[in-house]
């Protein structure tokens, strides 16, 4: 006999259906895949670039905590979690879709059902209720046709239907994982699209008029030579690592301890690491932070009297200090960098009143270059920032 309509939709769905969903899900987790990855680069090259090219403002009211969280949590979950959350949640997808086509060809009054669910608004707040009722309606539908069904029928569409709440509730949570991860997108994006500090702009300096010579070259503070080894740059913001003391005196192990013991007599040191229990063997925190600033001040300036270093920058280098602090390390300065070239910037005029030569800038402009007395007879703004000071 010749086999009954249901008989004969069974025997011929379920090999194109399987091969199409098959196909349809590979080529999405191809195409989520290789669109995860040219987006996720295209995004941190925007970023790269973009943070690159920021002016200095951009970073001192920017934590370098919230970039490096954009370079690496952010980035990690563009790469990772969206793409997977995006596979997990269409990969479902196609199992209810799945699951449907299976009802649907299994009994067409199924379609009466379908049209009821539309309805449903409240659909991510009863979802077990929902799929309940699917079972429901699949139960039910199948009773009433029970002369019509086969056993074999009924069973497949009652078990697919059983998986309908599972599947609802892994579509939402997959979608909600998207949701969640996708802010790592905006946030990228925030700092991908902040102003830049240059575009396209040609700068021309004027020709200078005069040229401060060390050592019988002109040196260029900003090129990695070898010569920068004669070079420390002192901040006011002292820079200590985690380890010993000696090790943040010598790195290089490359003095003796009678060396070390000097460099500390004369920045004022000495008696304070001679009280320590483990002396030049003292566990330093990270950045210093068991000791006081105008304590990592001064081993910075030990750190110099070390180096025998023939050109001092200090930027700010007493600004946060105490004047009894600040009066130890100017006189050592005097006193043992007097063969030196001293490069300072400073706001207490009294640290610089007996300097070769002061310029003062405004606005990142020069308005004046002489030395401290033709400034202060010219009564220009040295003059007016002495007299403010209380120094003339």
């Amino acid at each position: 006999p010749s086999p009954s309509l249901p008989h004969f939709l069974i025997s011929l769905t379920p090999l194109p259906l399987s091969s199409h969903l098959g196909v349809s899900i590979f080529g999405t987790t191809v195409a989520i895949s290789l669109g995860g990855i040219i987006a996720s680069r295209h995004l941190h090259l925007d970023l790269l670039n973009n943070i690159l090219r920021s002016p200095m403002a951009f970073f001192e009211v920017t934590p370098s905590g919230n970039l490096l969280n954009r370079f690496s949590k952010e980035v990690d979950a563009i790469d990772c979690m969206i793409p997977d959350g995006l596979k997990m949640m269409l990969g479902y997808l196609f199992k209810l879709l799945e699951v449907c086509i299976i009802v649907l060809v299994a009994m067409p009054f199924a379609v009466l059902y379908c049209v009821c669910v539309c309805v449903y608004r409240w659909l991510a707040v009863n979802l077990e209720f929902l799929g309940n009722l699917l079972v429901l309606a699949a139960a039910t539908l199948a009773v009433m046709g029970r002369k019509t069904l086969s056993p074999g029928i009924v069973g497949l569409v009652v078990s697919h239907s059983l998986q309908v709440t599972g599947i609802l509730s892994w579509i939402v949570r997959s979608w909600t994982d998207v949701e969640n991860n996708i802010v790592s997108v905006e946030r990228v994006k925030e700092y991908a699209d902040t102003p830049k500090e240059v575009n396209g702009c040609k700068l021309y300096y004027p020709t200078p008029q005069e040229r401060i010579y060390l050592s019988g070259q002109v040196c260029k503070l900003y090129y990695p030579t070898p010569q920068r080894k004669d070079l420390l740059s002192w901040s006011g913001d002292p820079v200590l690592f985690s380890g010993s003391l000696r090790m943040n005196l010598d790195p290089f192990d490359g003095y003796s301890d009678e060396e070390v013991w000097r460099a500390l007599e004369l920045s004022h040191l000495k008696s304070f690491v001679s009280g320590l229990p483990d002396k030049l063997n003292h566990e330093c925190s990270e950045g210093g932070e068991n000791l006081s600033l105008g304590q990592r001040q001064l081993v910075c300036l030990a750190r110099a009297l070390l180096r025998k270093t023939k050109i001092l920058v200090l930027d700010e280098a007493t600004a946060a200090v105490d004047l009894e602090t600040d009066n130890l390390i100017q006189s050592t300065i005097r006193t043992q960098f007097d063969d030196c070239t001293v490069l300072t910037i400073a706001h207490r005029l009294n640290t610089i009143m007996d300097y070769t030569r002061v310029i003062v800038m405004d606005r990142g402009l020069i308005t004046e270059m002489d030395s401290p007395s033709n400034l202060i007879s010219e009564r220009g703004q040295f003059y007016l920032m002495c007299r403010e000071a209380g120094l003339v």
